[in-house]
């Protein structure tokens, strides 16, 4: 019986030792979660914040995809329209297309400004 005492002392100290440490670990694991925690937060926000500027972005492109576009229909209705002036066999017709074409694009026939 005299084992038994021995080592009930012995795990009596061993359970204060180990409380200590876990008390220690603990501690260490909450100071790591806290840590983490404000990291992760951080990284969130950044997160948020460069979404932000993708969906920003994303609808510019859509934007300057519109504008290339209509950019590009107005230049194949130029081009269109110079093959016709190209074409022309009369000055009656190439006169027709001049204006026409002067109305499409929004000038006066002479080239002086803006047609109202």
């Amino acid at each position: 019986m005299g084992m038994g005492s021995d080592s009930g002392s012995d795990a009596s100290r061993e359970g204060r030792f180990d409380f200590a440490r876990l008390e220690e670990c603990v501690d260490f694991l909450l100071r790591e979660h806290d840590r983490l925690s404000s990291e992760r937060e951080a990284l969130l926000g950044e997160l948020r914040e460069r979404e932000h500027r993708l969906t920003l972005l994303e609808g510019r492109l859509g934007r300057e995809r519109d504008l290339r576009r209509t950019a590009l229909e107005r230049v194949d209705k130029i081009l269109a329209w110079l093959d016709q002036l190209r074409s022309a066999d009369s000055p009656s017709v190439l006169h027709s297309l001049v204006e026409d074409g002067a109305k499409a694009a929004g000038v006066s026939p002479s080239g002086a400004g803006r047609a109202e």
